[in-house]
């Protein structure tokens, strides 16, 4: 077996102080008493949850519109908002993607028809 300093302290160039070496089996088996006394860390559930789009109306003419910003989300993502009105094609409401928030307040033509997507 080879011996194994354990401190790296020589008493000559290459010759270990006495007492301070473990044969590479002994070393190994103490590494690994060592490592499983360490705690082990579960790993975080997380629940398959979508964005959690909701739109609640806050005057007489606006509508208060907040998301999800999921877990794994990436730091540079960003959002864009689309209207659907009364059958038609949806239209985006923001001009750049949304990065600082995960909530809009809308004014849109028509209350009573609006879909956001």
């Amino acid at each position: 077996m080879v011996p194994i300093a354990i401190a790296g302290r020589f008493a000559q160039p290459g010759r270990p102080v006495r007492g301070m070496f473990l044969h590479g089996g002994t070393f190994l088996a103490a590494l690994l008493a060592v490592v499983m006394a360490l705690p082990a860390r579960a790993q975080r559930q997380m629940e398959p949850l979508g964005r959690g789009l909701v739109a609640l109306r806050i005057s007489s003419t606006q509508v208060y519109v907040s998301w999800r910003l999921l877990g794994n989300d990436p730091e540079d993502l960003g959002f864009n908002l689309y209207r659907a009105a009364g059958g038609a094609p949806p239209v985006r409401l923001n001009a750049a993607p949304l990065t600082n928030t995960t909530d809009y307040v809308d004014t849109p033509p028509n209350l009573a028809t609006v879909a956001y997507t």
